[in-house]
């Protein structure tokens, strides 16, 4: 799957690339970022990717959301192309960018929070944490 989602991509760069597997669809590292996001599913690791996977059942929803989120999008079936839906307007490069913003900005705060937590009972932490509320607060 991950070898045919990369030689997919390479054609359809700005789709969601969604696999049939057994009772459910899935789809890998950027597709899984944004449907996460878009339906609130659970992220998982695949090797060195990300996944995200949902039931049949619930595909006419879901492509339901793409076509009025205006997201173009694949359905591959048994190694096939099942359908293939060209989108006027595709919105699925600022999805993208949004939400790998929005994963960076997250990123940058769990790095402050660690480190914070690191420096724990050391006397640099209080004047760090004055300087912070100084800023959000004023």
């Amino acid at each position: 799957m991950v070898d045919l989602f990369r030689l997919l991509k390479l054609e359809y760069k700005d789709y969601i690339i969604l696999f049939k597997s057994g009772s459910f669809y899935c789809c890998l590292d950027e597709d899984a970022v944004v449907i996460s996001k878009l339906f609130d599913y659970k992220i998982n690791e695949l090797r060195n990717h990300i996944r995200v996977g949902f039931p049949i059942s619930l595909i006419d929803k879901n492509t339901e959301v793409l076509n009025k989120k205006k997201i173009s999008y694949i359905i591959v079936e048994n190694k096939q192309l099942a359908k293939i839906k060209k989108i006027k307007n595709n919105n699925y490069s600022k999805y993208v960018e949004s939400v790998f913003n929005i994963v960076s900005l997250n990123a940058r705060i769990n790095k402050i929070c660690d480190t914070l937590k690191s420096m724990n009972g050391k006397q640099d932490i209080d004047e760090l944490l004055t300087k912070i509320e100084d800023i959000l607060y004023g």
